[in-house]
């Protein structure tokens, strides 16, 4: 047995904030109520978004599902959603991520790898077979716009009403930029994606969050909580702002936007962070842009449980991290709850994981209590301090921000990456001197207890063989006149400034278009190459 001695205490949040040792009265200053907490449901929204929480409507449920294929995604789909599951949660393979269609040469040898390859509204169909949409919050965790055009071509081909379909995509290219799903589009082209999309959703799918600003994937390249936030938050505004120039009503966009924010181990600072973040968001969506509505004041946080927190020895313990993480995420009042599989530092969490996973919730739910209180620790002396020293953080982050000229700036400028690189860089060094705990790694590594190693889930080669021969099918069965039609519009759409582009993204997918060449009919209509990796031609004549 292998035991390091215990690190000394760190009496500081994961992020550096400084605890006492108790809390009392005089920790709260002079509080404003109304102003600064007010009752769940109510301007600030600190306490919550809804009055009631979670009395009556659980939080949504889901766990992350992408198989190898279409057909084999739909039916771990249905297998979550007959365990309890509330909700989709889908990721896409490696080449549809980066904006590809999986047979293109880069793509090809990672065919349903991290994910499900959807290269075209058929893919999507199979993946979507027998599921009702109308019922169903359909997640899907990429930045890749054509993933949610195919969603809602699709749904539409199958007689489900856009105006009724309720989900979200992450659509968020700085925060893609900033941690690599970046296969060379200028962020230009990828920024007119989004905002075409924002402004399309909301005139015809208003239930539809069309921007997912993703913080969670912040905080797993290395963002402490302040950074993971002050980032998110400003990004967020930098497209609101952008809507906004392009004739929007703040009202009419904003309340469609989320935050996907990752739960790290600090169970309190987590807490705080949310209830922060709903903080911030309120006061700067009156002030930066002069909203009126309460929705569109009242920011819905989702929440996924971070990866970069589990541990491929003793995994075992994932299950312990994640449970905790999503109490924590319960607490701070999250509206979706995505939980990791003990086994995602092997792979997408196999059956049992997942399982394991919905019971989590379910226990959570349904046995602790918890749900019929509306923020219970609201008015905790610590709390609440730690809820204003958090909020001081993050706008502290946002103002170096504004130092800089604003989010897409500090982006350019590679000042945002390089503060989060930093950050990273520091705390994995002190989890490797031991200085910060990790059970299993620098602390009881006992090897009686690690067991065998779970299998790793890699890309199988037969089943890639299969899914590319059916696209290769797929596109040899197209109409090229249609096809051709759908995507000279699209190029001519991104030409046009006043054009949108996600509108003729749906037309073109409509008619046999898939991710690759939407991408690369738009690129085309920027003046760029029509693939990023500048070997592979477009099918028609651009």
């Amino acid at each position: 047995m292998t035991e390091s001695a215990p690190p000394a205490r760190r009496h500081q949040t994961w992020s550096g904030i400084d605890l006492k040792s108790s809390y009392g009265p005089a920790d709260g200053g002079d509080r404003n109520y109304e102003a600064t907490l007010n009752d769940p449901g109510q301007y600030p929204y600190t306490r919550g978004k809804y009055p009631e929480m979670y009395r009556e409507t659980g939080w949504i449920s889901r766990n992350l599902a992408g198989l190898e294929s279409a057909a084999a995604t739909n039916i771990r789909l249905k297998y979550l959603l007959s365990h309890g599951q509330r909700g989709l949660a889908v990721v896409p393979d490696t080449a549809t991520q980066s904006g590809l269609d999986y047979d293109h040469p880069f793509g090809a040898p990672l065919v349903g790898l991290q994910g499900v390859p959807l290269a075209c509204r058929e893919d999507m169909q199979a993946m979507c077979d027998g599921l009702d949409l109308h019922e169903l919050n359909a997640s899907f965790s990429t930045f890749q716009t054509p993933v949610a055009a195919q969603y809602l071509a699709n749904a539409v081909n199958h007689g489900f009403d856009r105006r009724l379909l309720r989900g979200s995509i992450q659509n968020d290219p700085i925060c893609a930029r900033l941690t690599g799903y970046d296969p060379g589009n200028p962020l230009d082209v990828t920024m007119r994606m989004a905002i075409d999309s924002i402004l399309w959703c909301a005139e015809h799918a208003p239930k539809w969050h069309s921007t997912v600003v993703n913080t969670y994937i912040l905080r797993e390249a290395g963002a402490d909580a302040f950074q993971e936030m002050g980032y998110g938050l400003e990004v967020a505004f930098y497209y609101i702002g952008e809507a906004v120039a392009r004739g929007m009503d703040v009202d009419q966009i904003a309340p469609r936007f989320a935050i996907i924010a990752g739960l790290h181990n600090d169970f309190f600072e987590e807490i705080a962070k949310l209830r922060a973040a709903r903080r911030i968001w309120a006061a700067e969506l009156g002030r930066r842009f002069g909203a009126n509505s309460d929705k569109s004041k009242a920011l819905t946080i989702s929440v996924h449980t971070c990866g970069s927190t589990l541990t491929a020895s003793q995994p075992i313990n994932n299950v312990v991290r994640a449970a905790y993480q999503a109490l924590a995420a319960v607490l701070g009042g999250c509206r979706g709850l995505d939980l990791s599989g003990y086994d995602e530092p092997f792979s997408i969490p196999s059956p049992e994981s997942a399982t394991i996973a919905m019971r989590t919730h379910a226990v959570l739910d349904l046995e602790t209590g918890i749900p019929s209180v509306a923020d219970p620790l609201g008015g905790s002396y610590f709390l609440e301090s730690l809820t204003d020293s958090m909020e001081e953080r993050i706008r502290a982050v946002m103002d170096d921000v504004a130092a800089r000229g604003g989010i897409r700036a500090a982006h350019d400028s590679g000042w945002v990456a390089e503060q989060i690189d930093e950050r990273g860089r520091s705390q994995e060094a002190d989890i490797d001197s031991g200085a910060r705990a990790v059970v299993g790694v620098n602390q009881f590594t006992d090897a009686s207890v690690v067991g065998e190693l779970l299998p790793v889930s890699l890309a199988r080669g037969e089943a890639n063989q299969v899914q590319l021969q059916w696209l290769a099918n797929y596109k040899e069965r197209r109409d090229k006149g249609a096809l051709t039609e759908g995507l000279q519009n699209l190029r001519d759409t991104a030409r046009d400034p006043a054009g949108n582009t996600f509108g003729a993204m749906i037309d073109a997918i409509d008619l046999g278009a898939t991710t690759g060449e939407v991408t690369g009919a738009i690129r085309v209509g920027y003046g760029q190459d029509f693939d990023p990796l500048g070997v592979v031609d477009s099918p028609v004549a651009l």
